[in-house]
Protein backbone atom coordinates (compact mmCIF):
# COMPACT_ATOMS: atom_id res chain seq x y z
CA UNK A 1 0.00 0.00 0.00
CA UNK A 2 1.02 3.61 -0.73
CA UNK A 3 1.55 6.36 1.63
CA UNK A 4 -0.28 9.33 0.68
CA UNK A 5 1.64 12.35 -0.67
CA UNK A 6 2.18 14.94 1.90
CA UNK A 7 2.59 18.29 1.14
CA UNK A 8 6.06 19.99 0.44
CA UNK A 9 7.00 22.38 3.62
CA UNK A 10 7.59 25.94 2.40
CA UNK A 11 10.46 27.80 3.04
CA UNK A 12 11.07 31.01 2.02
CA UNK A 13 14.96 33.16 1.57
CA UNK A 14 15.43 36.39 0.67
CA UNK A 15 19.10 37.05 0.04
CA UNK A 16 20.90 39.81 -1.83
CA UNK A 17 24.34 37.89 -2.10
CA UNK A 18 24.18 35.14 -5.05
CA UNK A 19 26.62 33.15 -2.88
CA UNK A 20 25.04 32.68 -0.47
CA UNK A 21 21.75 32.06 -2.18
CA UNK A 22 23.77 29.02 -3.97
CA UNK A 23 24.57 27.95 -0.54
CA UNK A 24 21.26 27.67 0.42
CA UNK A 25 19.79 26.21 -2.34
CA UNK A 26 22.14 23.43 -2.80
CA UNK A 27 21.71 22.45 1.07
CA UNK A 28 17.79 22.21 0.81
CA UNK A 29 18.46 20.36 -3.02
CA UNK A 30 19.41 17.17 -0.55
CA UNK A 31 15.27 17.43 1.19
CA UNK A 32 13.08 17.20 -1.87
CA UNK A 33 10.17 16.76 0.99
CA UNK A 34 10.98 20.90 1.32
CA UNK A 35 10.09 23.55 -1.04
CA UNK A 36 12.58 26.59 -1.22
CA UNK A 37 11.61 29.85 -2.83
CA UNK A 38 14.07 32.11 -2.84
CA UNK A 39 13.95 35.66 -3.30
CA UNK A 40 16.72 38.63 -4.09
CA UNK A 41 14.87 41.16 -2.32
CA UNK A 42 12.49 41.50 0.98
CA UNK A 43 9.70 43.48 -0.82
CA UNK A 44 9.85 40.47 -3.16
CA UNK A 45 9.23 37.93 -0.66
CA UNK A 46 6.84 40.41 1.18
CA UNK A 47 4.70 40.14 -2.54
CA UNK A 48 4.47 36.82 -2.77
CA UNK A 49 3.53 36.62 0.98
CA UNK A 50 0.79 38.86 1.01
CA UNK A 51 -0.57 37.38 -2.80
CA UNK A 52 -0.84 33.32 -1.43
CA UNK A 53 -3.41 31.86 -2.72
CA UNK A 54 -6.20 30.61 -0.85
CA UNK A 55 -5.49 26.91 0.05
CA UNK A 56 -1.75 27.59 -0.68
CA UNK A 57 0.45 26.16 2.70
CA UNK A 58 1.84 28.55 4.43
CA UNK A 59 5.82 28.24 5.03
CA UNK A 60 7.27 26.98 7.89
CA UNK A 61 10.00 29.01 7.95
CA UNK A 62 11.81 32.04 6.31
CA UNK A 63 14.74 33.37 6.17
CA UNK A 64 16.44 36.48 5.73
CA UNK A 65 19.18 38.15 5.29
CA UNK A 66 19.22 40.98 8.01
CA UNK A 67 21.94 43.32 5.52
CA UNK A 68 20.24 43.69 2.53
CA UNK A 69 19.87 47.01 0.30
CA UNK A 70 16.56 48.76 0.14
CA UNK A 71 14.53 46.68 3.17
CA UNK A 72 16.69 45.10 5.84
CA UNK A 73 15.75 41.64 7.02
CA UNK A 74 14.82 43.28 10.27
CA UNK A 75 12.47 45.59 8.71
CA UNK A 76 10.52 43.04 6.69
CA UNK A 77 10.09 40.88 9.60
CA UNK A 78 8.45 43.95 11.34
CA UNK A 79 5.76 43.64 8.20
CA UNK A 80 5.61 40.27 8.54
CA UNK A 81 4.96 39.70 12.10
CA UNK A 82 2.35 42.76 11.58
CA UNK A 83 0.50 40.96 9.34
CA UNK A 84 0.08 37.70 10.18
Amino acid sequence: MEKPLQPKRLVLYADDDSDDLDFVQHAFFRHPEIELRTFRTAPDLLHSLLHQKRGDSSPCLIILDMNMPGMTGKEALKLIRAYR
